[in-house]
């Protein structure tokens, strides 16, 4: 080939290339000192952080071979409208998945709106729907309505025992039979006094019911039951 052809034939060349410009490649398009352009093949994906914890939605995602206003290179938030909510955060009992997991952790197992106090709740028995801060006193041998106290209000003798006893039960054999009377309950022993102190009917004290003659003391208390006079 002569010379001149040579040059035509490069000159052509340089022509059906278009021009190139300061900076940048004809045959690679890529993120380098040479070009930026965003869809060069190993750009950036940039993902919004509307909430500002460093976390972005995976909704919106762009690609550019330099950082975004407002843009994140770290995706995986779920809630990109709370702060609190991202990949690493804390879970509470609170029914929000907090680090993205997939879990809520929620821990109301008796669904009654309360959680449990071990994780941070108000709920002093999630196993039990009776049991929580709202909830109404009775008389169940539990604490109903989380205050630290079982029954409150049905030992108003004070003696120890409830009018539904330690089983929880009311009608049961170890409830208070008498609950105005501290003398009065399961198991105290039987005195000459005339009740029923230990909640037995059939057991009584000996010549408790006797009252030969009939003055109004029982033969158990009355030093001569024979006549009134004594």
């Amino acid at each position: 080939m002569k010379p001149e052809n040579w040059w035509a034939l490069s000159l052509g060349l340089l022509v059906a290339a278009g021009p190139v410009g300061c900076g940048e490649q004809v045959s690679v398009q890529d993120c380098n000192e040479l070009s930026d352009s965003d869809s060069a093949p190993n750009a950036t994906a940039w993902y919004p952080d509307g909430d500002g914890d460093g976390y972005g939605s995976l909704s919106g995602e762009q690609l550019s071979c330099q950082p975004l206003d407002g843009f994140v290179a770290q995706p995986g938030d779920c809630d990109d409208e709370d702060d609190n909510v991202h990949p690493g955060a804390e879970d509470l009992c609170d029914g929000i998945d907090r680090d993205c997991d997939g879990e809520s952790h929620e821990t109301d197992q008796d669904g009654d709106g309360f959680f449990d106090q071990a994780c941070g709740g108000n709920d002093c028995n999630d196993d039990n729907p009776l049991a929580n801060p709202g909830f109404e006193e009775f008389c169940d041998g539990q604490d109903n309505n989380c205050d630290g106290v079982a029954d409150e209000g049905f030992d108003l003798d004070s003696d120890g025992v409830t009018t539904c006893g330690a089983d929880g039960v009311s009608g049961t054999a170890d409830d208070d039979c008498d609950d105005s009377d501290p003398a009065n309950f399961p198991t105290n022993a039987e005195i000459c006094d005339g009740q029923d102190n230990d909640c037995v009917p059939a057991s009584i004290y000996p010549g408790e019911e006797v009252d030969e003659d009939s003055d109004g003391w029982q033969d158990c208390a009355d030093c001569y039951d024979e006549t009134p006079a004594y």
